[in-house]
């Protein structure tokens, strides 16, 4: 028996879909629940090394086109590579997202800075005086900018306009929430969140309220833009998830608009 083929239609999931996984967002929760949403359909999940991405990129176009689903850490524009694809994202609170890539580098020996900071024995205040983490702190907007806005104000702007279009979002705060309005605006069965629940992939870590304030000042100092685009996406959410009847910031219900 053939594989399916991905074609947008008006009966399952809508599709194709290209998942934004921005880092420490509970992308490993989400990808269990996409896999039994479009486990019938050709999927993809990109490792999060860019030569992979790229050589997904070059595929010959038809192929691409099989796909319902591709997910990986890719930047806003990657659902170029399947014309015709909504992307969709979740984001976290700024400070517990920084925080989260901290303790994962501390206990994953994959990860970039784990020898550093166990043989050195780095503390977070340690990690962000050597700059190690510059990269991090407002990587949500970096990823979900156009390519073309370069300054720190066309950033923040650029990420707010291409939030507004993704297909739907989520935001790791309100997982449960999240997959139900994911679950309504694309189509998804009632059960698709069904026995999974957002956890952090390191246990028993310390929250952003057991540390040290003068720590979690300057987090959220060089963390200011992903936390104005954090707050924009609260307010959005809001307005998406308001009772029946409400309307989007377009001004149009969100089932009307959502999985075109």
């Amino acid at each position: 028996m053939s594989e399916p083929v991905a074609k947008p239609g008006n009966e399952g999931p809508v599709r194709p879909i290209v998942f934004l996984h921005l880092p420490k967002t509970a992308g490993m929760t989400l990808r269990a629940i996409l896999s039994r949403v479009y486990g019938a359909y050709p999927i993809e999940f990109i490792g999060n090394l860019g030569d992979e991405v790229k050589e997904f990129a070059v595929r010959p176009l038809a192929e691409r086109k099989r796909f319902a689903l591709i997910s990986g850490h890719m930047p806003w524009g990657a659902q170029a590579m399947i014309p015709g694809s909504r992307a969709i994202t979740f984001l976290r609170d700024p400070v517990e997202r920084v925080l989260s890539a901290y303790y994962f580098n501390k206990r994953a020996p994959n990860a970039l800075h784990h020898r550093v900071i166990n043989d050195e024995n780095l503390s977070v205040a340690d990690v962000i005086d050597r700059g190690l983490f510059a990269g991090e702190f407002n990587l949500q907007t970096n990823m979900l900018r156009s390519s073309a806005a370069r300054t720190p104000e066309q950033a923040i702007e650029s990420a707010k306009q291409n939030l507004r279009a993704c297909a739907a979002f989520g935001l790791v705060e309100r997982f449960d929430e999240s997959i139900e309005y994911l679950s309504r605006a694309l189509r998804w069965p009632r059960e698709a969140g069904a026995g999974f629940e957002s956890v952090n992939v390191t246990a028993n870590r310390p929250k952003a309220a057991e540390l040290d304030e003068a720590v979690l000042g300057r987090i959220r100092r060089e963390s200011a833009i992903d936390r104005a685009l954090y707050e924009f996406a609260s307010d959005l959410f809001d307005r998406r998830n308001a009772p029946a009847g409400g309307q989007n910031p377009d001004g149009q219900n969100p089932e009307e608009t959502q999985g075109r």
